[in-house]
């Protein structure tokens, strides 16, 4: 969190895009997306397993978005 908070600033007027709950919703669904447990996502982010489980619904949405898109892709 002091880290986080010491990077921040020294972004100056461009940290305004970057919150530490942004980053770590990021990585909760990147994490979802390449196939980790929820054990191993919690244990990498530190959050409770019902964020877990609520951001990988947005990583699995996001996978069956990208596969229903290659399959339209290979039928034409």
């Amino acid at each position: 969190m002091v880290a986080f908070r010491a990077w921040r600033t020294g972004l100056g007027a461009r940290a305004a895009p970057y919150s530490l709950h942004g980053l770590r919703k990021v990585a909760i669904i990147r994490l979802a997306e390449v196939g980790c447990t929820d054990v191993q996502i919690q244990t990498a982010t530190n959050q409770s397993a019902e964020m877990v489980r609520y951001y990988r619904t947005k990583a699995s949405r996001k996978n069956l978005s990208k596969a229903a898109f290659k399959l339209r892709d290979t039928a034409f």
